[in-house]
C-alpha cells in the first residue's frame, strides 16, 4: 500500500499548487505524471535496495516493481482527471475527489492488514494527504 499512498499523496500535493497558480489542466497533468514517473522510479529503486539488504527472503526485483507500479498507479489515478476534464475546477476537484477515497481505501487496507483500527488508518492517511495538498496549494498562493 505503501507506494499506492505515495503515489496518491505526492502527485495531489503538486497538483493542489499548480491549481492554486490556475494552470492549465493538461500542464498539470503533464507535471502529475511525470512526478508519477519520478517517483515510481525511485520508490522501486529504493524498494529494490532494501529487500535486497533487509529481505534476504523476498524477491528484490518484485519488491521494486510492485512498490514502484502502485507509486505509478496512484499518481496516474490524478492524470487521469486532468486529462478527462477541460475545465481546471472539475478536474482538480475530481483529481481531489478520487485521490482522497483512493486514500481512504488504502489506508484503511494497510491498517486491517497490520491489524490495527482500519477507520483510524483510513482517516489518518486521508488528513496526512489533505493537508499536505493544503500546504501546497497555499505556498502556492502565497509565493504566486
Amino acid at each position: 500500500c505503501i507506494g499506492l499512498i505515495d503515489g496518491l499523496t505526492i502527485p495531489l500535493a503538486v497538483a493542489a499548487g499548480l491549481f492554486a497558480l490556475s494552470l492549465a489542466p493538461s500542464t498539470i497533468m503533464i507535471a502529475c505524471l511525470a512526478v508519477a514517473v519520478g517517483g515510481a522510479f525511485t520508490m522501486g529503486t529504493g524498494a529494490f535496495l532494501e529487500a535486497r539488504k533487509y529481505e534476504p527472503a523476498h524477491s528484490p526485483s518484485s519488491s521494486a516493481l510492485i512498490i514502484g507500479l502502485s507509486y505509478f498507479a496512484g499518481g496516474n489515478t490524478v492524470c487521469f482527471s486532468f486529462l478527462i476534464h477541460d475545465e481546471l475546477i472539475p478536474a482538480f476537484r475530481w483529481a481531489e475527489g478520487l485521490s482522497l477515497l483512493l486514500l481512504f481505501v488504502a489506508g484503511f487496507l494497510e491498517s486491517s492488514l497490520h491489524g490495527k483500527n482500519p477507520w483510524i488508518g483510513g482517516i489518518r492517511v486521508t488528513a496526512t494527504a489533505a493537508v499536505a495538498a493544503s500546504a501546497a496549494y497555499f505556498v502556492a498562493k502565497l509565493f504566486a
